[in-house]
């Protein structure tokens, strides 16, 4: 039998221990009295008071200088960007139950990515039937780990709110799809936390329409200890062996 060097086993211990998610929970919101309430300082944008379009770079910032945008008129911080297309695209719109400014793309199948500058730990928006019937979010972390969430949209103008907050300042960027026939995302009022605060518990969950809830999404990952009971037969078995 080939003996085992307890220097290598020692390593895949600490290797087990280290690779469980470092990714913090998230915690929905459907309402942006509490998302506040539950977040530190925080930037809104709101796409500016009227429309610009197109935005045929298919990058929004606030370096922006196309469509009627000058560069300070996006607030710094994030990156909006959808693949470029054909035509009216990406767009700053306006009506359609938003004030001001939103945040569109014509056409379906496509999605938006926002790109933080630095780690955030928390995002939301405001949207509506223009969404479609439910979108589709990536929450991208710091560690390269992913949460994958789906959430459903109320059939009518009237704005709802999404929130997404994080237990820690670690969220790197998002990407957001609708399943509208006619348009791939609007967002308005997009909202990241820049300045993490201490998280009180989340809401008590309500039935849907969503609004006023939160409910825990734990991050996923293989936790420690289910790498640690993989490597217990190896550890037994070196054991014995020195024996």
């Amino acid at each position: 039998m080939r003996r085992i060097p307890w220097k290598m086993v020692t390593m895949l211990v600490m290797a087990g221990m280290s690779c469980r998610a470092l990714a913090g929970d998230i915690v929905l919101y459907g309402d942006r009295a509490d998302f506040n309430d539950a977040t530190g300082t925080r930037v809104v944008e709101d796409f500016t008071d009227t429309s610009h379009f197109p935005i045929t770079s298919g990058v929004l910032n606030d370096q922006t200088s196309e469509a009627g945008l000058n560069p300070g008129d996006i607030q710094s911080g994030a990156t909006y960007s959808t693949p470029i297309g054909q035509g009216f695209f990406f767009n700053i719109d306006s009506g359609g139950g938003f004030q001001g400014g939103f945040l569109d793309r014509l056409g379906p199948g496509e999605a938006l990515t926002v790109d933080f500058d630095d780690a955030v730990g928390a995002i939301g928006f405001d949207t509506n039937f223009i969404m479609g019937q439910s979108f589709d979010i990536t929450i991208v972390f710091s560690d390269n780990s992913m949460q994958a969430l789906t959430r459903p949209v109320v059939q009518t103008e009237a704005l709802a709110f999404f929130g997404f907050v994080s237990s820690a300042q670690d969220i790197a960027s998002v990407v957001i799809a609708g399943d509208s026939p006619n348009f791939s995302f609007a967002v308005d009022n997009f909202t990241f936390e820049t300045q993490f605060a201490p998280r009180p518990p989340p809401p008590t969950p309500v039935p849907p329409p969503p609004s006023r809830y939160a409910e825990p999404v734990p991050a996923t990952g293989w936790p420690a200890q289910v790498l640690l009971i993989l490597l217990v037969p190896l550890l037994a078995g070196a054991a014995l062996y020195r024996r």
